[in-house]
This record gives structure tokens, C-alpha cells and sequence, in this order.
């Protein structure tokens, strides 16, 4: 039955590895309840959502890690299947055990989703957050080649490789569009500012100054004396910036001599005179 009632349209009857599913369409007018905040997050793999308010009361939810959880078994699982005979029975029987650990924690991952989009959606009257280029943050990095003796050089892919799992455990993109359909629903928009412009997890959210800062440095600190943490922060610049009380010079930082360099105080491009090197 559609949560909001209406009419059934179509029916489908799908078959999912093992399961049949029916799908039924409604046609009906979605509704959602709405609340009274104003509410900015920050996605993260570290942690889920560091989400704040218009009071900047800061609430965290963590990464379940689901997958992760269920490595262990899976791998085992997977160990079984290649022993076994090719096109056998036996070999059968495994590939649904491990069909069915998916789906559990494909299920489990959903359901959090759903939850979690729903909490946030029905507390809020507005959603901030920034654009996520999934795909650009997921990039294998290039090969790197030694050009005298054409040997292949270590570029980080085996460290990457773990990140991106984690990355896609959270499965960024599909939380988003659900925050985004259940915001339209409770009528209004998740608003997505340009992370390039803005650049949240390296802007201050005192004094909007740059403090370039690599993935593992999980602290925010700036000359100005604020310090947090990195996600918080992240979230207090969007609601900020968004809000209006975090003003940012984007001629000053249009005229500096690069990324590292972009700061929007005299103080912040004095500190950065000489352009140091940053590792990504």
C-alpha cells in the first residue's frame, strides 16, 4: 500500500536472485511533514552526516559500515566458492549464500538510508549541503612511470582503493537523491552549494580564510585562533555561507597565485608569501 494512498497503476513481478518481488505504481500526491530548522551536514567516510543548525547545535551520525562488518564472512564465503567444482550443485548452493549476504547488507544499507533521509528531512525546513562529484572523488589514480628505466612507480592506487570502498560502503549518491525526493515531498529543495567556490572543509568558518589541509588531518585549525573539528567545521561554513554571516571575497581570491595562496584576509596572504608545497 502507498504511503500516501492514491490509486494503483501498473504491477510489475520481478525476480531478484532467489526472491520475487512485486512492484506495484500509485498514482497519488506525495506528502511529507516538514520542521522548523534550518539544517546543514557534512557526508563523510570517518563519519556519516556532522550535521548543525541555525542555533549551531552540532548532531553526529555515525557510519554503520556494513559492508566492512561483513568482510569477514563474505571473503569466507567467497574462499568456499572457489573450491568448488565448476557448474556443480555444491557450488550452486554457495553462490546463493553469498548472494543472500549481500542482499542483507544491501537491505541494512537501505534502510538506514531511508531512516536517516527521513529524520532529517521531517526536522528541517531547509537542507544545506555541498555537491558531491562521486565519480571525481572515486578516480583511480594515474600511473606513475619512472621515464629512465620505464619501471612503474607507486602512486598511492592500493591506499586509494581502500578509500573508495568506504566511500562507496556510504553510498553518497543514492543518500543524496533520497534527501532530495523527500525534501520535495515535505516541499521544498536540498540546496547544494559549488564546492569548488566555497570550499568547505578548507575554509574557516570563523574568519573565511583557506587552511589547506590534507584527508588525514581530521582538525580544523585556523591563525585566528578557532579550532574544531574538520567536519564540523565543513558544516558550519555551509550554514554559514548560506546564511549570510560568512562573507567571502571572491576578487581576492580570483587575484592569488594559486589554490595553496587563496585567503580572504591581508593576514592570510602575508602567511603565504613563498607558495609551499601542498601533498594531496
Amino acid at each position: 500500500m502507498s504511503r500516501n494512498g492514491g490509486t494503483p497503476k501498473t504491477m510489475e513481478v520481478l525476480k531478484k536472485g532467489e526472491d520475487w518481488i512485486i512492484s506495484v505504481t500509485y498514482q497519488c500526491v506525495a506528502e511529507r511533514n516538514s520542521g522548523e530548522h534550518i539544517h546543514a551536514f557534512d557526508w563523510g567516510v570517518t563519519t556519516f552526516l556532522t550535521i548543525t543548525n541555525e542555533a549551531q547545535q552540532i548532531s553526529v551520525v555515525e557510519n554503520p559500515r556494513f559492508l566492512r562488518t561483513a568482510s569477514e564472512k563474505i571473503e569466507k564465503v567467497q574462499q568456499k566458492l572457489s573450491r568448488k567444482k565448476l557448474r556443480s550443485n555444491n557450488r550452486k548452493k554457495v553462490k546463493i549464500s553469498l548472494s543472500r549476504i549481500h542482499k542483507k547488507v544491501a537491505n541494512k544499507c537501505l534502510d538506514f538510508m531511508h531512516k536517516t533521509s527521513c529524520k532529517i528531512v521531517e526536522s528541517s525546513k531547509r537542507i544545506i549541503t555541498e555537491k558531491l562529484a562521486i565519480k571525481n572523488i572515486t578516480k583511480v589514480p594515474k600511473a606513475k612511470i619512472d621515464e629512465f628505466t620505464g619501471a612503474y612507480l607507486p602512486n598511492g592506487a592500493a591506499r586509494k582503493a581502500g578509500l573508495n570502498k568506504s566511500i562507496l560502503d556510504t553510498s553518497p549518491s543514492q543518500f543524496l537523491q533520497m534527501v532530495r525526493v523527500k525534501a520535495e515531498e515535505a516541499a521544498y529543495e536540498l540546496e547544494e552549494l559549488e564546492t569548488k567556490k566555497l570550499k568547505p572543509s578548507q575554509r574557516c568558518a570563523s574568519c573565511s580564510d583557506i587552511v589547506k589541509k590534507n584527508l588525514s588531518q581530521r582538525i580544523h585549525k585556523c591563525h585566528c585562533g578557532f579550532s574544531i573539528s574538520r567536519d564540523v567545521n565543513s558544516a558550519l561554513v555551509m550554514l554559514k555561507f548560506e546564511l549570510g554571516s560568512l562573507k567571502i571575497d571572491e576578487k581576492i581570491e580570483t587575484r592569488c597565485r594559486g589554490p595553496a595562496l587563496c585567503t580572504g584576509t591581508l593576514s592570510g596572504v602575508l602567511n603565504h608569501e613563498t607558495p609551499s608545497i601542498i601533498t594531496q
